[in-house]
């Protein structure tokens, strides 16, 4: 049936969030928010491709219970320790946000080692996946590679889900519209304009787009194509 919905106190109480739901039969409910919760469990991994270069799969900014991105950072380390990558592929394509600090443990050791890195995005990067872009550019002068960020760096955030009986929607309770970006837990603060085009949607360094031959092959050309840039800027490593 129709259902008229109203907001309760969504802007300024961050743990005390309520919407009350107002069906057609009078009835009302009043509940608390439900935190958004991803789709995947699988948050993030890593491998080793090729001479030596370090993938990792950044799909969600959320820890995995019981595997948090600090030890997840910390095995990288471990596996890499007696050989160092000469270079690292973050892979945020289709990543929708979560917690932008995160991937902070990472930016860090990628920092820490001199380790180039490379990003790949789509219009599949969202929320705070967008800010994760505007990190590893920030802080490790990443190169940005595929194609547009789903969002600009001020957009609608903080995402909630919201269920009645067999009915759910999410919604958005803050508006980033920043013109300086907050990073490393609110430590520092820079220049949005100085990293990225704040005005339009978060463009690469090196446009990359899916190929429809690839697409239908199931072969991931973006990331194929993206390995053989590196091997390319990273030539003296390849000789024999």
């Amino acid at each position: 049936g129709l259902v008229r919905l109203q907001m309760i106190d969504c802007e300024n109480q961050q743990d005390n969030k309520q919407i009350e739901y107002e069906f057609k039969s009078g009835k009302k409910v009043i509940k608390k928010q439900n935190k958004y919760k991803p789709k995947s469990e699988s948050y993030y991994s890593f491998e080793i491709k090729d001479n030596n270069i370090l993938y990792v799969d950044y799909n969600v900014c959320h820890d995995i219970e019981n595997y948090h991105f600090t030890k997840f950072v910390k095995d990288i380390h471990k596996t890499c320790k007696q050989n160092i990558p000469i270079a690292c592929i973050v892979d945020l394509r289709d990543n929708e946000g979560g917690s932008d600090v995160i991937i902070f443990p990472l930016i860090d050791w990628l920092q820490k080692n001199n380790i180039k890195t490379y990003v790949l995005m789509n219009g599949g990067v969202f929320s705070s996946g967008v800010f994760g872009l505007i990190d590893l550019k920030y802080h490790l002068n990443a190169t940005l590679i595929g194609t547009e960020a789903g969002q600009t760096a001020h957009h609608y955030g903080e995402c909630l889900n919201h269920f009645v009986e067999d009915k759910g929607f999410s919604y958005c309770i803050k508006y980033f519209n920043q013109t300086t970006f907050n990073t490393k837990q609110n430590v520092q603060e820079f220049p949005i304009k100085k990293v990225i085009d704040y005005l339009g949607p978060i463009k690469p360094d090196i446009y990359l787009e899916e190929k429809i031959d690839d697409v239908k092959l199931g072969i991931d050309g973006q990331l194929r194509d993206t390995l053989e840039i590196i091997k390319k800027e990273h030539s003296i490593n390849f000789t024999n």
